[in-house]
């Protein structure tokens, strides 16, 4: 429930600062859940001042959506087959998104390179320093000076590379094992 409201509370309080691209207001929240959902939502609207009304999918002993909560009253969709179409699409489209999300969540994380966690080395120069040195082993082997002549690379940033590899600024569980042992 506390994560429900952190993200409705984020987007909405963007909303409100005028954030470009979190200016609009949705018409209506469909909520997945019932009641307890619903009033976990309506808490942050009133926190924030805001007027939207929100409705809880509530779904029968199969998982599938059977009926809507508003304003305290449970409407049925038995019966009401463009509503349920409706439903549907919209739980299929926000099923999509959240993949689609993880996929590319998944995607950063296997794209990591071991020379994100130093200090001062961005994307431009770990870039610049795969470019000069061609691999990761050969960036490992060279020695502060040799790291200094990859153009955008200083001193600092250089040395920084340096201490890392050489193991002087890497926690223990970063280090790499030794291979004598």
């Amino acid at each position: 429930m506390a994560s429900l409201q952190e993200v409705l509370f984020r987007r909405l309080k963007k909303a409100q600062e005028g954030v470009p691209g979190f200016d609009q207001l949705p018409d209506l929240i469909l909520m997945d859940g019932g009641k307890t959902q619903v009033n976990g939502a309506m808490k942050v609207l009133r926190a924030l001042q805001f007027d939207i009304p929100i409705a809880g999918m509530i779904k029968d002993d199969h998982h599938r959506t059977s009926s809507l909560l508003y304003e305290n009253q449970e409407i049925p969709l038995r019966g009401r087959q463009e509503l349920f179409a409706f439903i549907g699409t919209v739980q299929e489209e926000v099923h999509r998104f959240a993949i689609d999300y993880h996929h590319k969540l998944r995607g950063r994380k296997m794209s990591r390179s071991v020379l994100d966690p130093i200090a001062g080395v961005g994307e431009k120069r770990k870039a610049a320093l795969l470019a000069h040195f061609g691999s990761v082993d050969a960036i490992k082997a060279a020695s502060a000076e040799d790291l200094t002549q990859v153009p955008g690379m200083n001193r600092a940033a250089a040395d920084a590379v340096f201490r890392y590899f050489s193991g002087r600024d890497k926690k223990p569980s970063e280090q790499e094992p030794d291979p004598v042992k």
